[in-house]
């Protein structure tokens, strides 16, 4: 029975895998909250012609959705190779 489970997890896992890697980029190329109080200078990367932000106070959601998920991926794959 364990051995019908092996296909189900891989899905399962890679489906968790890419949320993960789909929060992060949303994460990294989303646009930055405007700063209203205090001014800091800009320190901005490029990539892919675009801005990236990466800014814990904005992208809070997306970091720790992408950690988890990625997480929760890599242990059903785990799970999926122990259950084969």
């Amino acid at each position: 029975m364990r051995r019908g489970l092996f296909w189900p997890l891989i899905v399962a896992a890679s489906i968790f895998e890419a949320v993960a890697a789909a929060s992060f980029a949303v994460a990294v190329f989303s646009d930055p909250i405007p700063r209203r109080i205090v001014e800091y200078p800009e320190s901005e990367t490029e990539m892919f012609g675009r801005v990236t932000s990466l800014d814990w106070s904005s992208d809070r959601a997306f970091l720790i959705t992408a950690l988890v998920c990625l997480a929760v991926g890599v242990a059903l794959y785990v799970f999926a190779a122990r259950a084969r």
